[in-house]
């Protein structure tokens, strides 16, 4: 007798699931019994503040502020007397800082320099006579959208391709694959040549600075303050001398970009807090339209669910494999 084997099916082939806004909405309200057919101007005016609300909420969740996908680079060029500096305001928390010098600084426009290649991080920038080297970053001043990944901050080059051409990573892939794109792009770029050196800056506390009694001594810079107002700002200790040039690079971790319905639009979240997000957003909205009551779903329930999914979702959002190392200092404190 002939044995049927049953043939493997094939998987999808592909991991692009990241559904928009939109879709979680309907999720969300499906966990509620509000039917798509049932939905209003007034329910997406509700969807739009509360799923902004939650993001907000996540960026202190736990009291720590860290959601690690929002890790950016940010550069502080810094400028001999001066030891106050703006930090960007969609700054949430700063986390390491190192000092870089010398480092030679020069603003530019550039005119449609991006090239992409689909499906891949790498962007390929073209920028006349640019004299950057591996060791150089350059800073994208303001947001811009390209091929489906928006670029702002600081990007390390990581491959000059000729006098006039370099390579940065993206955090994404290139949705289509397109040349000369990006329109007027303003950046900064930021040249260490051979021989240049990275040290750590130290973070001490607001008491730390005040008790300082030579603020506006000149130096290297080795202590930072973080001064966490509605506009940010930074104090660093000892205010720059004139042997840079210096520039800080700080590890920030940035507030998510804001939740829109139109368009299509996605969330500013990775794939391990989809879930999360739709519990979360289904138990807020419940609060605005209540479940039937014969459905047997309560707003404790939703809370509950949604406590679990963030749980679940927040123990995996770490720097997984990164050893504990704790050392003590036996050296006198005082000098």
């Amino acid at each position: 007798m002939a044995q049927v084997q049953n043939a493997a099916q094939p998987n999808s082939g592909q991991s692009l699931f990241q559904p928009s806004l939109g879709d979680l909405t309907l999720e969300a309200f499906d966990r509620i019994q509000v039917r798509p057919t049932s939905l209003t101007a007034d329910h997406m005016r509700a969807v739009r503040m509360s799923s902004n609300l939650l993001l907000s909420e996540w960026s202190v969740a736990d009291g720590n502020g860290l959601n690690l996908w929002k890790q950016q680079l940010i550069s502080i060029p810094l400028t001999q007397g001066v030891e106050t500096y703006a930090v960007p305001p969609n700054v949430v928390s700063l986390l390491d800082y190192y000092i870089r010098y010398p480092v030679t600084v020069a603003n530019a426009t550039l005119t449609n320099p991006f090239t992409t290649t689909k499906g891949s991080p790498y962007y390929t920038v073209a920028q006349t006579n640019h004299g950057l080297n591996q060791a150089s970053y350059i800073n994208i001043l303001s947001p811009v959208l390209v091929d489906g990944v928006w670029l702002f901050g600081v990007y390390e080059v990581q491959e000059v391709l000729t006098a006039n051409a370099y390579q940065i990573v993206v955090n994404g892939t290139a949705a289509q694959g397109l040349s000369a794109v990006g329109g007027s792009v303003n950046i900064r770029t930021e040249l260490a040549p051979s021989g240049y050196a990275d040290l750590p800056v130290i973070p001490f506390s607001r008491t730390d600075y005040a008790y300082q009694p030579d603020k506006q001594q000149q130096g290297l810079p080795t202590n930072v303050m973080f001064l966490r107002r509605q506009y940010p700002q930074v104090y660093f200790w000892l205010t720059p001398d004139g042997n840079g040039p210096y520039c800080v690079y700080a590890w920030a971790v940035m507030q998510p970009q804001d939740a829109l319905l139109p368009n299509g639009a996605v969330v500013d979240i990775p794939y391990r807090f989809q879930e999360a997000f739709a519990a979360a957003l289904a138990a807020k909205l419940a609060w605005k339209f209540p479940p039937p009551i014969n459905s047997g779903i309560t707003i404790p329930m939703l809370e509950a669910k949604a406590k679990d999914a963030w749980t679940q979702a927040a123990e995996q959002d770490s720097e997984l494999n990164v050893p504990l190392s704790i050392s003590v200092g036996l050296n006198s404190y005082y000098r």
